[in-house]
């Protein structure tokens, strides 16, 4: 019987445990990210064993809440007319924490006639009349994106990710592969230097390098006989994306529990937005109510020693 008479104290330790360690397990809670990702079959995820891998559901821990606009086969064209169309975009923006932007491939890929190119099996120099249709349509893809971007910004002031056209065929000693990969190093430098780039600045948004990202490593980032990306791919891409976002965040203010306690709450009232977070007024509270709880749980457990203490000497 004696030792249920400890179990208020035991309960109090508990209990105090129970509350000093809530804040940090909600802490270390992989924080969701709201993403908004517009593109082509690259965003889709074509390829892959299932769309969820796809790099948008990939961006910071992984755990993230996509909303996924994009579909294979979309040129910069077909993904402003859905972005459009689409009603419920514009309340998926408003609740963005990011947004991707990765269109304009098959703009120039069908521009070019990439799949005539590659039926044929030789090698190919690009003609005077190719380079204007691939002028032509840059010139289209950056109208588009510019619409794009604006349509965005009117929903939503969270960070934009653009992401540049990157060259699919690695470098080969073999004269047709070789050939596709001098017309595709042509193209991307064309369209990223000239259109999405100076895009970029002028809009705000981000400028993300895939190409350099993807230039050498096409064995490891393009699936073989292929133009989209691996898994390994999607990744990469999934963190041009990550290290982007943690860039711009602005910098958490850790405040103590000492710097707390000199502000004098009657004189100062700090800004909203420089209140101690939540996590540190929690565990302010939490600490408070536990030594409350210590000291009740202590008054209780020497109360009963005594008391057995009398109750042995009145036995003996």
């Amino acid at each position: 019987m004696n030792r249920f008479k400890e179990l208020p104290f035991l309960l109090a330790i508990i209990l105090l445990l129970s509350m000093i360690l809530s804040p940090f397990a909600s802490a270390d809670e992989p924080e969701k990210l709201n993403v908004v990702s517009l593109g082509d079959s690259i965003t889709y995820g074509y390829g892959l064993s299932e769309p969820s891998k796809a790099y948008p559901h990939l961006i910071g821990n992984g755990s993230n809440h996509v909303t996924n606009i994009s579909y294979p086969g979309w040129t910069s064209t077909d993904l402003l007319t859905a972005l459009k169309a689409n009603q419920a975009a514009a309340a998926k923006l408003q609740e963005a924490d990011v947004i991707t932007l990765n269109i304009g491939a098959n703009d120039l890929m069908q521009a070019i006639g990439i799949g005539e190119i590659i039926a044929s099996q030789q090698p190919f120099v690009p003609t005077e009349e190719h380079l204007a249709k691939i002028d032509l349509a840059s010139n289209q893809l950056a109208v588009n994106l510019q619409e794009m971007i604006t349509i965005i910004r009117a929903n939503s002031a969270a960070p934009i990710l653009l992401y540049s056209i990157y060259n699919p065929f690695g470098p080969s000693q073999d004269p047709f592969a070789a050939s596709l990969h001098m017309l595709g190093e042509q193209v991307t430098t064309n369209v990223n230097t000239l259109v999405i780039g100076p895009l970029s600045s002028v809009t705000g948004t981000i400028y993300l390098d895939t190409n350099s990202t993807f230039n050498d490593n096409q064995l490891t980032y393009i699936i073989p006989g292929d133009i989209h990306p691996t898994l390994a791919g999607h990744k990469a891409l999934a963190k041009l994306a990550t290290n982007a976002w943690i860039a711009v965040q602005p910098p958490k203010e850790e405040i103590t529990i000492e710097e707390a306690m000199k502000e004098d709450p009657e004189e100062v009232e700090p800004p909203a937005e420089n209140k101690p977070s939540n996590i540190a007024t929690s565990m302010f509270s939490f600490l408070t109510v536990g030594f409350c709880l210590i000291g009740a749980g202590a008054g209780v457990f020497i109360i009963q020693r005594i008391r057995k203490l009398k109750s042995e000497k009145t036995h003996f």
